[in-house]
């Protein structure tokens, strides 16, 4: 069993080499279609070790489970303990504990990078040999057009709009338009919450208030907290209103979610470092 793990593990480490290698392969494509490849597959790896962290989970407690069951009784009826074995709550001892923990720890860094690469695949246009290129004006100007009509189509799947929103974000070309029907996707209640989540990250430093009041309503009202936690840093760009400066001292001092606590507390202090409260 530990070595099912293992190999998928490995797996889902060489599947993000390829996906790497197969960006700088993919460059010399047009970049509507090697952004949207990169896409699909960042979204499949996150998916895949994601799975891959949660099973690490089941196999812990059936593991645990086999072994208390399959030990040897000691002479009161219950188990007897091996020799130079430490083991925890869950009946796991020490050696498997710690490559469970390895093998998590691994899951972590496959994730980690992942973030890395779909950070950077939004941020850098790239040429054959992964090198960032500038990108010519009419190139700019040609991909925001597109874009922002991909964007505001509300016949086109959320998924595709996102692709869009992220070209837009490093272009300058997150328009009013763009804003508010990204407004009503965030609005939608069908929408899964990972992606609700996106939206809002590849909203920042937008500074329409109709943006502004849907903001509020997602960090007042929303249960996600992954959704809450990228609303707070979104609306950095609002603190300097009361109201909004307000609602976010409101979650750094009672949200539910720890992380989303700290996120505020950050955003808060740099915001304050900066002066810009006014």
């Amino acid at each position: 069993m530990r070595i099912f793990i293992a190999m998928a593990v490995s797996l889902s480490v060489a599947s993000l080499l390829v996906a790497i290698l197969g960006w700088g392969r993919a460059s010399g494509k047009g970049e509507e279609e090697s952004f949207r490849s990169i896409e699909e597959e960042l979204a499949r790896l996150t998916r895949d070790s994601r799975a891959l962290s949660t099973r690490v989970g089941e196999l812990a407690g059936r593991l645990a489970s086999l072994e208390a069951g399959a030990r040897p009784k000691g002479p009161g009826g219950g188990p007897e303990a091996k020799p130079g074995a430490s083991e925890g709550p869950d009946g796991l001892d020490g050696g498997r504990r710690r490559e469970i923990e390895e093998i998590a720890k691994r899951l972590g860094e496959v994730e980690a990078k992942l973030e890395e690469v779909g950070s950077k695949a939004n941020r850098e246009p790239v040429v054959p040999g992964g090198t960032a290129a500038p990108e010519a004006d009419e190139v700019r100007r040609a991909i925001v057009s597109e874009s922002q009509a991909i964007a505001t189509d509300r016949s086109l799947s959320p998924r595709d709009r996102l692709v869009a929103l992220r070209a837009l974000r490093s272009r300058g070309g997150r328009s009013k338009e763009v804003t508010q029907a990204m407004i009503e996707l965030i609005q939608d209640p069908a929408l899964d919450s990972r992606m609700r989540a996106d939206i809002i990250r590849n909203l920042s430093g937008v500074d329409f208030p109709e943006l502004k009041t849907a903001l509020l309503a997602v960090l007042q009202n929303d249960t996600d907290s992954e959704t809450r936690s990228e609303t707070v840093e979104t609306l950095q760009v609002f603190y300097g209103d009361p109201a909004v400066h307000s609602a976010v001292i409101q979650v750094r001092d009672h949200d539910a979610d720890a992380e989303v606590r700290s996120e505020a507390a950050r955003r808060l202090a740099q915001y304050e470092n900066r002066g810009e409260r006014k």
